[in-house]
């Protein structure tokens, strides 16, 4: 009867990745041992070195430990790879990471997030060396059948649909800063005819001033200065450009103003 141990803490798990790792790379015994020998290796190497307050694990606990972190280290491998092949530019291996743990979050089977940061720098190249834990395991490691290569496939499709909609998501974002560009843009322009609005204004109202009824001769001297001023002004800029200021305004000194003819 099989008797079901506690869960893993932290600190086993990564001794056990450890010894998993160690004994996956050992090239002298590597490719002669049987995926029985192997597991026997890991679980002998596991209890001899654990802590004395660590639970004892037999062969059947290690390999589940072992291929249920196998298989999330894999599925976040897959999402790196996903998130590479976008080829996102001026990113970090770091950002790629913490994207690919959200794209993981879209599987349902991992949608509480990724749980083995502790062991990720220790088991993330697993793939390299895990080919002898592999041979000969019929239990768990069988050559792919039809149920689950479709498995596969409809995952993969679903990973893609989940990339094209963050690409959507992606593109939607930019239109969005674009009309919100264009948006500032015509704010500031109706700001802008606004403040000539004013300033047109103010210089009606200095060029409407009676400078005769001036008695100071240098404030007088001034204001006649500011008229000059303003009349090079606007033939300045009806030289340069037809009808600037007809753009924001019509019948400047005409009977639509409270300024005489000129």
């Amino acid at each position: 009867m099989y008797i079901r141990t506690s869960g893993y803490g932290v600190h086993e798990d990564i001794r056990l990745c450890e010894v998993y790792m160690e004994i996956s790379q050992d090239s002298i015994r590597g490719v002669q041992q049987s995926s029985t020998s192997f597991w026997n290796r890991v679980e002998e190497a596991y209890n001899k070195d654990k802590n004395e307050n660590w639970e004892e694990r037999n062969v059947r606990s290690v390999g589940a430990r072992v291929r249920t972190i196998e298989k999330a280290i894999r599925k976040l491998n897959g999402c790196m790879r996903q998130i590479e092949a976008m080829n996102p530019s001026g990113v970090s291996n770091e950002d790629i990471l913490a994207q690919a743990k959200i794209l993981l979050m879209q599987d349902p089977s991992y949608s509480k997030g990724f749980k083995f940061d502790h062991v990720w720098n220790i088991m993330k190249d697993f793939e390299k060396f895990n080919n002898i834990s592999k041979k000969g395991n019929s239990s768990a490691e069988r050559p792919m059948g039809v149920k689950k290569s479709k498995l596969k496939r409809k995952n993969d499709e679903e990973v893609t649909k989940i990339l094209n909609s963050i690409k959507e998501d992606n593109k939607q974002l930019r239109e969005m800063l674009k009309k919100s560009q264009s948006d500032r843009g015509i704010y500031m322009e109706s700001n802008s005819k606004n403040m000539a609005l004013r300033e047109f204004s103010e210089e009606n109202k200095i060029l409407m001033m009676d400078l005769n009824s001036i008695v100071d001769p240098n404030m007088r001297a001034y204001w006649e200065a500011e008229h000059r001023r303003i009349f090079q002004k606007r033939a300045q800029q009806s030289s340069s450009t037809s009808n600037t200021f007809g753009d924001y305004f019509t019948n400047i000194g005409g009977s639509d103003t409270n300024l005489p003819d000129y």
